[in-house]
């Protein structure tokens, strides 16, 4: 649970490195993001109305989906009193699933958490394809107008109270700057000694801008994890946008119960009237530094050759952004800025962003950004790239074509011939084998095997094994969406050891599944007479080599022949020489056949 801390403090968002995340628009032009097997709720229940802040609160339902499902988050809204007796607005909170939530979910509160009520409002479920889907309250989603799957509950609605006091409060001594003066780009630390019977989980420097006592509403607090019992202080990196003078103002200390202190200098606790925890220092001076520096880049870096990997990224795919960039300050980090494609800024609109994973390569020269639900389907376009310099600089490098669509003028930029260069759509996930991968078949069983297959069964198109195409009469389709049984009868003319049954979609990709045959061939067993057709034996479209290398390059990952190294295959010699093997063994089986006496193959 999100603990509620002061409303002056916000994340110091600026010491997080770029590389780490994508600043996207959420494009107006997005694809349709619907899953096709959305997941079902129901018995949604709560294990208490009331909480002690620093216990845990657990989330019971029960979830189903087609495709299966990889995790359940809930969706929690604080409720926020308004003087009229109504709840007023309420805020949505954010939690991350880890593991198998399947089963249900444990929301725990911290120790320092103030008293508060909230309610479970829905639940965001993210099957094993990558769909994410948001399933509400029926009674919330006629409220507030959502056209959305729901569930059917009673109120979800509980209070957190206040928690006990924390009977050991952490103490913190010996705090001192590196220095008092840190040019942009330069590492900066901050030492201290800080000791909590109760283990130290994690420490958070409190800064404030300007160097005087009065509390000003601008402080600024970080988060910074660690591992063992204490710890001795970290190194901070300042950019561009934190040039001017900062005071060291206090500590927050987390400790391994989950209890939160804030302990401040004791001249500015004096100041501001806060009580509590506090810290001395010899001279308060000491804890004032400048950040210092030139805003303006005097080597603004230069990018060019930029290209993409691919013009369509499933979701759950990796793309591409190929770039050389060069700064003579040498380059830190470099971040895509994605939006709608020919995007017009608005100066009296802000666009809403959210932030993707991605990391930069700047041995080889590219993006990597991984595009993880289907809340990233859409038509985006590259509006310019983000480089940040080893002084501390940022520039905006846009492309061509967006700066002149937005009259930019006096900016950096890189050139793109077409707009449609830059730009690429984020597609539905790609169809995956949802049940019956790595299953063994037992020979003589009388049970086939049964495979699910995320795709619509209206777009299945044909069915292989081991690459040759298999019959229709030795599997059965049903819907849901598309599940495959290959008959025992079938089964039992395979090689014993590994296999893979391909399904084919009509788009011409196609998705695997493994599975085991254990024993003996049944041609082995009667002498090599079997009584359905043997993989590769299509009547209607028979296989080839070439056919088959060329259903093999094109799995389930979207990518053709030109992506990616394809499966081996045999030279023209060694081709004839199986086939010639082949014929040859076909002549002498049937030669052998006409020999035998009629009353004895009637007998067989």
């Amino acid at each position: 649970m999100t603990s509620l801390k002061f409303p002056r403090r916000f994340a110091l968002s600026l010491l997080v490195p770029l590389s780490a995340a994508v600043a996207l628009a959420l494009p107006s032009t997005a694809l349709a993001a619907s899953d096709p097997n959305p997941p079902s709720i129901s018995n949604v229940t709560i294990s208490a109305t009331v909480v002690t802040a620093g216990s845990t609160l657990r989330v019971g339902y029960d979830v189903d989906d087609p495709d299966g499902v990889r995790s359940v988050t809930p969706i929690v809204e604080v409720v926020v009193d308004s003087d009229d007796g109504g709840q007023g607005n309420s805020s949505r909170l954010a939690f991350q699933s880890t593991g198998d939530t399947t089963a249900g979910f444990d929301i725990p509160t911290s120790p320092s958490d103030q008293p508060c009520r909230y309610r479970i409002i829905g639940l965001g479920v993210t099957d094993s394809l990558g769909w994410v889907t948001d399933v509400y309250d029926a009674a919330y989603a006629e409220e507030k107008g959502l056209d959305c799957p729901t569930f059917a509950t009673s109120p979800l609605v509980y209070e957190v109270t206040e928690g006990p006091a924390d009977q050991n409060p952490p103490t913190v001594s010996s705090v001192s700057l590196s220095s008092r003066e840190v040019a942009t780009g330069a590492d900066f630390h901050i030492s201290w000694s800080v000791a909590d019977p109760d283990g130290v989980r994690s420490v958070s420097p409190i800064l404030q801008r300007g160097w005087e006592d009065k509390d000003d509403g601008c402080s600024v607090s970080s988060a910074y994890y660690h591992g063992g019992s204490s710890i001795d202080g970290f190194d901070l990196t300042f950019d561009s946008n934190r040039i001017g003078r900062h005071r060291l103002i206090g500590l927050s200390v987390t400790d391994d119960l989950g209890f939160e202190t804030d302990v401040y200098e004791s001249s500015y606790a004096r100041a501001n009237g806060i009580s509590g925890a506090t810290f001395s220092v010899a001279d308060p001076s000491e804890l004032c530094f400048e950040v210092t520096g030139s805003a303006i880049d005097r080597n603004p870096p230069t990018v060019s050759n930029v290209s993409i990997s691919a013009k369509r990224v499933p979701v759950g795919g990796v793309l591409r952004i190929y770039c050389n960039v060069g700064d003579a300050d040498g380059v830190k980090s470099v971040s895509p800025i994605l939006g709608d494609p020919g995007y017009v800024e608005d100066p009296n609109s802000a666009k809403t962003r959210k932030m993707l994973s991605c990391n930069y390569d700047a041995a080889r020269g590219y993006i990597e950004i991984e595009f993880p639900t289907s809340l990233s389907m859409g038509s985006f376009e590259i509006h310019a790239l983000a480089v940040l310099d080893k002084a501390g600089h940022e520039t905006f490098v846009y492309s061509s074509a967006y700066a002149e669509r937005n009259g930019k003028t006096g900016v950096q930029t890189f050139d793109v011939d077409d707009a449609g260069d830059v730009t690429f759509d984020v597609t539905a996930p790609l169809y995956a084998a949802t049940k019956g991968n790595g299953q063994a078949y037992a020979k003589d069983g009388g049970v086939g095997l049964t495979f699910r297959f995320s795709g619509p069964l209206d777009e299945f198109a044909r069915l292989l094994v081991d690459g040759n195409e298999v019959s229709a009469e030795n599997y059965t389709t049903t819907k849901g969406s598309t599940i495959i049984e290959l008959r025992p009868a079938y089964l039992d003319t395979l090689a014993a050891g590994g296999h893979t049954v391909t399904a084919v979609w009509k788009d011409g990709t196609s998705t695997d599944a493994s599975f085991t045959v254990e024993g003996k061939t049944q041609g082995e067993q009667a002498g090599g007479k079997t009584d359905v057709d043997s993989p590769g034996d299509n009547k209607s479209d028979p296989a080839t080599p070439e056919k088959d290398a060329d259903e093999a390059s094109t799995k389930r990952s979207g990518h053709t022949t030109a992506d990616e190294p394809k499966l081996a295959t045999t030279g023209d010699s060694a081709w004839m020489a199986s086939i010639a093997l082949a014929m040859a063994a076909t002549a002498c089986f049937t030669a052998a056949r006409r020999l035998e006496p009629k009353q004895h193959r009637h007998e067989q």
